[in-house]
């Protein structure tokens, strides 16, 4: 006797067949929401880890500036500068004119800033001595009027004139502009202060002609012990490619180089905060407070001169911010371009601070150079901090 065949039919093949689609379809789009959702929080975790640690470098670049520079001779004095190893700000074909500040900000509007922070690390931070007689450029001594205790062999130095005056562009003329130099060794009688160029980094902040500026005497100049030359720290901060870099005085093979610092980074801005107060309510030494911020050197004494020594005594703070992005893009839609994860370039300095303070926004372009993938494709945060400038009221 024939019985019947038992199996699956066509209709409940097809059935099969759908069933297994529609789970296929919710394993697909959860699949693609767990990819997203990965790449977003990896790109917001290291976006916040280089943003802190961008931040956390050149905050602390910025408390530390100006021990040393503090004295209102060399405060926005134009100095000539050698350095055998280069860094960014020297000119090794004679020195080029650069500024005695603790901060020094080339705006690159809504390109990257390029941020550069000066400081001495000598355990007095201004000790100094008078040059007693006329010196001359191309000079390889310094005859002072004192015995110079605590100048030891590769300290470095600060020369000021008493009365600075002119642009530096003629060094020969005394007191046209400041230098940086460097004790070879020292003598007592009479008191001098050596700065040869003796061929080794002991000396790598002098020129191998001598003096770089003229200074007239007696009592006419001062001469400021900045600390050991090789560990002055003198930092050059700036972007380039997405990444944060950093070239500096005391790092081996980074002074002209620029070293790799923080990856992730497309975006570094600064202002100066003025202490804009008027005749007797401007007192340094007693504190000092922001009244205004600006991307670049005003006249914030009011004498109608930009950029003079008084205007650099005024920044009582820096405020910087940095812009991160993460690490990996979000994918493009079908159409070929990325969802609206960014729509608009991001601002800084956007809030008030202090409050009644106007603030100065802007809009910072974030894109890099050479990158295939279009930059509203990432994910960008932005971070923020101002940074009083603690070592300007100490005055010698």
């Amino acid at each position: 006797m024939r019985t019947g065949q038992r199996g699956f039919s066509l209709i409940e093949l097809l059935i099969s067949v759908l069933i297994g689609l529609i789970a296929m379809v919710f394993v697909m789009r959860s699949t693609v929401s767990f990819e997203s959702n990965r790449r977003a929080t990896l790109g917001g975790s290291d976006s916040m880890q280089n943003g802190v640690v961008a931040l956390f470098s050149m905050e602390n670049d910025a408390a530390q500036s100006g021990w040393g520079l503090n004295d209102t001779l060399l405060l926005g004095c134009n100095a000539r500068f050698f350095d055998s190893q280069n860094y960014a700000n020297a000119n090794t074909g004679g020195g080029i004119a650069m500024v005695l500040s603790p901060v020094s900000v080339v705006s690159g509007g809504a390109n990257p800033d390029q941020i550069s922070f000066s400081s001495g690390t000598s355990d007095g931070g201004t000790g100094s001595v008078g040059i007693s007689v006329n010196t001359a450029v191309g000079a390889n001594a310094l005859l002072v009027d004192q015995v110079p205790w605590g100048f030891k062999v590769r300290d470095a130095l600060a020369i000021a004139p008493v009365t600075p005056g002119g642009t530096c562009a003629t060094p020969t003329v005394a007191g046209s502009c400041c230098t940086i130099a460097q004790v070879s060794n020292t003598s007592s009688v009479p008191p001098t202060i050596n700065i040869a160029n003796d061929g080794t980094s002991a000396t790598r902040f002098n020129s191998g002609g001598g003096l770089l500026a003229a200074f007239a005497g007696p009592s006419q100049a001062k001469v400021f012990n900045l600390g050991d030359g090789n560990t002055l720290q003198f930092h050059t901060w700036d972007v380039a490619n997405g990444v944060l870099r950093l070239r500096a005085t005391d790092l081996t093979g980074a002074s002209n180089a620029p070293t790799s610092a923080v990856a992730g980074i497309v975006s570094i801005k600064a202002l100066y905060g003025f202490d804009t107060r008027v005749g007797a309510l401007f007192t340094p030494n007693n504190g000092l407070r922001i009244g205004q911020w600006s991307a670049g050197m005003i006249d914030a004494d009011g004498d109608g001169v930009v950029g003079g020594s008084t205007d650099y005594e005024r920044i009582a703070a820096v405020r910087l911010a940095v812009v991160a992005r993460g690490r990996e893009p979000d994918r493009p839609d079908a159409s070929g371009t990325c969802p609206a994860t960014t729509t608009a370039l991001p601002t800084v300095f956007s809030s008030a601070e202090p409050v009644g303070v106007a603030t100065v926004p802007i809009q910072v372009n974030v894109a890099v150079a050479g990158d295939t993938i279009d930059w509203t494709c990432y994910r960008y945060r932005v971070f923020e901090t101002i940074v009083p400038l603690r070592n300007s009221g100490w005055k010698p």
